[in-house]
C-alpha cells in the first residue's frame, strides 16, 4: 500500500454561514483524486 499525504481542511461556522456553498465551490474546482 502506498503512503498518501494531503491536506485536511476544517470548515466551521454557524448555521447559515455558507459552509455548504463553500464546499460545493471547492468540489467543482478541485480534481477528484
Amino acid at each position: 500500500m502506498a503512503d498518501k499525504t494531503g491536506t485536511l481542511w476544517y470548515v466551521m461556522g454557524p448555521s447559515g454561514a455558507g459552509k455548504d456553498s463553500l464546499l460545493a465551490y471547492a468540489r467543482q474546482r478541485l480534481p477528484a483524486e
